[in-house]
């Protein structure tokens, strides 16, 4: 079976076609094909745009899906299942390319998965009609006809920093497993909490996410690890850690790529700004496709 999407898809739409295989190769056991191009006959998904001269644009008129995917809007999407002539398809379209990603997370829902920020769970029952559909390449689709909205217009998380339990100790495959985890939940925003100094007790707590040097000085500012102690524990070297779990690391300092070793001021503002693609090009992760940089330091629909 295979899952469709225009030649002239954006590159969110087609990164939803490969997540979306991902999921149901795994649940299924088949070899989904992604396509690029014009619509195979047979047994499949169609995810996109209306866009003019398309097969989603084609499929939305036949059945007659123009009034749901309206109602739906820019995030919104429709899921339905449509044959026409020798196509018998799941259709996932949206006004937008991120709208066409949460619809194709909601197939995958539907479908018996489960998506959570820290995880994703397979299926575990498939005893239903859409699941029992998905693993045959025989036999048309349920009947599905399915239009929804998000109900807010803001939905996202604030991870907290400075502890490292949290976000403050993540290399690159954290944030991108965990803005992943965002876009697969449906959220739209990310948000960021920063330390810029202050009076008394907190002005040695500068985070160097935001750079701001006055008359050339650039405060003195770090990412927290074991080897520091601003939150009321003691430097400790991953050596003495109990009950021999020192042979979980390899570097006597835990904490973020940004900060172990621990370099030079410059070069550890640099090293943060650059894991949260402050100033380099995002990294290689779902989500970074649709939070757009904005000055401010966070990403927002």
């Amino acid at each position: 079976m295979f899952i469709h999407c225009d030649v002239n898809c954006s590159s969110l739409e087609w990164r939803a076609n490969l997540e979306l295989n991902r999921l149901l190769r795994s649940a299924t056991g088949l070899a989904w094909r992604s396509v690029r191009g014009p619509l195979p006959a047979g047994k499949g998904i169609v995810l996109g745009r209306p866009e003019a001269g398309s097969a989603v644009e084609r499929l939305v008129a036949e059945a007659g899906l123009a009034n749901d995917l309206a109602w739906a809007g820019e995030q919104g999407y429709i899921i339905a299942s449509v044959t026409a002539g020798d196509h018998s398809v799941v259709l996932v379209a949206a006004e937008e390319p991120r709208g066409v990603l949460y619809g194709a997370m909601r197939l995958a829902s539907l479908a018996g998965w489960r998506f959570y920020l820290s995880r994703e769970m397979p299926p575990v029952d498939t005893d239903g009609e859409l699941a029992a559909a998905l693993r045959s390449e025989e036999g048309r689709w349920p009947g599905l006809r399915l239009a929804q909205r998000p109900r807010f217009a803001v939905r996202g998380a604030l991870p907290w920093f400075n502890f490292l339990c949290g976000p403050t100790s993540w290399d690159e495959e954290d944030w991108a497993s965990y803005i992943d985890g965002l876009a697969r939940s449906g959220a739209n925003t990310l948000g960021f909490h920063v330390y810029t100094g202050g009076l008394e007790r907190y002005y040695t707590y500068v985070e160097p996410f935001v750079r701001v040097a006055a008359e050339g000085v650039l405060p003195e500012a770090e990412l927290d690890t074991t080897a520091t102690a601003r939150w009321g524990y003691r430097p400790m070297a991953t050596r003495e850690f109990a009950a021999g779990s020192a042979l979980c690391y390899s570097h006597e300092v835990f904490g973020s790529e940004a900060a172990v070793p621990k370099g030079d001021l410059r070069s550890r503002y640099e090293r943060a700004q650059r894991l949260l693609g402050y100033r380099d090009a995002p990294g290689k992760c779902m989500g970074h496709r649709y939070f757009p940089r904005d000055r401010g330091g966070h990403r927002s629909a």
